[in-house]
């Protein structure tokens, strides 16, 4: 539990009083069904002790990451008195993201845009697709970081086509990531099979990916007795056809369903595209009811208990012991450990990278990928280059 004092005399930038309900009407927005598309979240027990102190108390723990982070842990506010009568449904579209009202030193004042040479940096978040847009404007220079959720395929390890750890590595052979990121117009970044710590991402202590190889697929099916017997591009085995069901949601599927489905084809494997609603698709992912699912990659996914099924102890008590684990010197030594072991399994294959991305003109210099792309983080490390 934390206890919060605000300073007295805060105001919005309308002038309004800034008190604890903001903080409370704010919380409460985050977790709303409607906005996260899930069910609440973590801060549930919020005690208002007057306009300006109150507790919150962490309702699950300790979470992944050594322990709870509290509330205003990168969290922005919000004014109530402006937002309390608007559809949380139409949360993304409200025109208050047009002209938004705050309350630190800087006030909002109007758009510029970068294209037109009015500003020399649009910081994070940048979606990737527009910052693809200007890769070959000389320019500007997009910076990247191999960070958030990315998109994941799913496989359902009670499922008896996907049972063997090597079935699984030949699907993952199957599929060309890297025509799948530039289908979506992302940049070119690798894309590892692995989970890794911060520090081994930036060396490059990360082992590679799995190549894209059909032909190695082929023959890893075969090995199991997968077979194009009857000629219609299709591979069986006992009579039986290589035939699967993905579960996609329009939120993360769509980019990847249709492009995987085609590779996989390719090696004789038919996988069927079941769009779903968003909140169907979390509902069965939780209860494991699914044979493949398209869908929003969660590392943390892969616990004791698992809804995919996963259940090589080995692999999972890694997991369990990095989250544990304080130093980062062990955190590596075990990442280390556990990196070949998920590979060879691999529990589940990632088509595409979750991207934190910034543009900026060439002029300013500092910036780098990939984790120096935050010019706010790094701003006493900028310069600019006048004569470019």
């Amino acid at each position: 539990t934390w206890e919060y004092h605000l300073r007295p005399n805060l105001r919005w930038h309308d002038g309004e009083p800034v008190t604890a309900h903001d903080i409370r009407f704010t919380i409460d927005l985050l977790n709303h069904p409607e906005v996260l598309g899930k069910s609440p979240g973590r801060y549930t027990d919020f005690l208002i002790e007057d306009d300006t102190t109150f507790t919150v108390t962490w309702q699950e723990g300790p979470p992944r990451g050594g322990g709870p982070k509290p509330p205003h842990d990168y969290m922005v506010f919000f004014p109530k008195h402006l937002l309390e009568e608007l559809d949380p449904a139409e949360f993304w579209s409200w025109d208050f993201w047009k002209r938004p009202i705050g309350n630190g030193p800087y006030r909002f004042v109007r758009y510029v845009e970068l294209l037109a040479g009015n500003v020399d940096i649009l910081p994070w978040p940048v979606n990737p697709r527009d910052a693809y847009k200007i890769k070959d404007d000389p320019r500007f220079v997009a910076y990247h970081s191999l960070q958030g959720a990315g998109v994941a395929l799913y496989w359902n390890h009670g499922h008896p086509l996907f049972a063997d750890a090597k079935v699984r590595r030949a699907l993952s052979l199957a599929i060309d990531r890297k025509e799948l990121a530039g289908a979506n117009e992302f940049p070119d970044v690798e894309l590892y099979d692995v989970l890794y710590s911060p520090s081994q991402y930036t060396s490059g202590d990360v082992i590679p990916p799995l190549p894209h190889d059909p032909a190695a697929s082929r023959l890893l099916l075969e090995e199991f007795g997968w077979r194009d017997l009857d000629g219609d591009g299709i591979l069986e085995r006992d009579g039986v056809p290589f035939r699967f069901k993905a579960l996609v949601s329009p939120t993360w599927g769509d980019r990847a369903a249709v492009p995987v489905q085609a590779q996989l084809r390719k090696v004789g494997v038919e996988m069927q595209i079941d769009a779903m609603d968003f909140s169907i698709v979390k509902r069965r992912l939780r209860s494991g009811d699914f044979e493949a699912m398209i869908h929003r990659h969660r590392g943390d996914i892969l616990v004791h208990g698992s809804p995919t099924g996963y259940a090589n102890e080995e692999v999972l008590d890694l997991i369990e012991a990095i989250t544990e684990a304080i130093s980062p010197v062990v955190q590596d030594s075990l990442y280390r450990e556990l990196m070949p072991l998920f590979q060879a399994d691999m529990p589940l294959t990632r088509l595409l990278p979750g991207l934190e991305m910034t543009v900026a003109h060439r002029r300013v210099r500092g910036l780098s990928s990939p984790w120096q792309i935050y010019p706010a983080w790094y701003a006493e490390k900028l310069w600019i280059e006048e004569n470019e």
